[in-house]
């Protein structure tokens, strides 16, 4: 019994001789094969390509985008007056709406009918390998204003301003929350909530002044704020701080009271300049709105009717 251990020690011994002897240090160690990642990379649409998407469902045919516009032809021969679909630019929302894993978007479009309607369509643009195609397009409504723009789990809500019973199509102030769900192909619409009716409230915090009026930029050199709170009016006029109280004689109006601001030297010409526009415009506020997310403070210069237009400020 103890000459077969020993000889089992032996044979042991001899083998691991061997299995060392076949693997030098200078040898290198057998390769080791990795299976490649096969997990797809989603694709991701671009406002890019979005501008040049093909629409269906707001025209009688399906029309091709040309950098986020198409211009139909006039219903009278010579008429200056076209048909015309725009891509809004200001308000988007990325989700995955069919669920393939690929990034797809809803997008908001404008079409002008040649009167005084403004029709609002949201349309699902969906990821073909990074090709943007358009399965569904549904109608939001006729001179709505578009608070905030959100979706979760594949479906797309609007805060939205309604004309009420009692409003005027130009002036609404019903507010509403309205979902889209992507099924099927096609966009359908759930249950809204009502949200009450629009008020100074909806103005309170900080914005962030981007246009005096339409095509009216502000410098980018020039930082103009606002500051709702409570009824209480401030923020930067660009150089000076300004103060005043403000109110609401009824829903979507807004009347300022007296203008006040702090006496700090101008070395900036560009932002004493736009500090005087300002000023003088915010006098004539008369009433307020939303623009794709942004804060519209409507004003008039003579019969015409401007707006004073900001962007949501993050808090510092």
């Amino acid at each position: 019994m103890k000459r077969i251990s020993l000889l089992a020690l032996l044979v042991a011994g001899v083998l691991l001789v061997v299995h060392c002897a076949g693997n030098t240090p200078d040898e290198a160690p057998p390769a080791v094969e990795v299976a490649p990642d096969e997990t797809p990379t989603p694709s991701i649409l671009t406002f890019e390509k979005v501008q040049y998407a093909t629409i269906r469902g707001i025209a009688e045919e399906p029309v091709t985008l040309y950098a986020g516009t198409w211009l139909g032809e006039p219903a009278v021969p010579g008429s200056s007056s076209r048909p015309r679909i725009d891509l809004v630019d200001l308000m988007w929302e990325e989700t995955d709406l069919d669920r393939d894993g690929d990034g797809d978007v809803g997008v908001l479009l404008s079409q002008a009918t040649g009167g005084t309607g403004d029709l609002l369509y949201l349309a699902a643009i969906i990821s073909d390998e990074g090709t943007p195609t358009n399965p569904s397009t549904v109608l939001v409504g006729d001179r709505v204003q578009v608070m905030g723009m959100s979706s979760e789990a594949g479906a797309i809500s609007m805060d939205l301003v309604v004309a009420g019973p009692e409003d005027p199509m130009c002036c609404p102030t019903r507010k509403v929350r309205r979902s889209w769900k992507f099924s099927g192909g096609a966009l359908s619409e759930g249950r809204s909530v009502e949200l009450g009716t629009m008020s100074l409230a909806d103005l309170e915090g900080a914005w962030k002044l981007v246009e005096f009026a339409r095509g009216d930029a502000v410098p980018m050199s020039v930082k103009i704020t606002a500051v709702f709170d409570g009824g209480r009016l401030t923020g930067s006029a660009a150089c000076n701080d300004y103060f005043t109280s403000y109110e609401s004689p009824e829903p979507g109006r807004i009347s300022l009271g007296m203008i006040g601001a702090t006496k700090k030297a101008c070395i900036d010409a560009e932002a004493m300049l736009a500090e005087s526009k300002y000023l003088g415009i915010l006098s004539k506020i008369t009433s307020h709105g939303f623009h794709f997310g942004r804060l519209a403070l409507n004003w008039r210069d003579g019969q015409a009717l401007q707006t004073l237009m900001f962007e949501r400020r993050a808090a510092e």
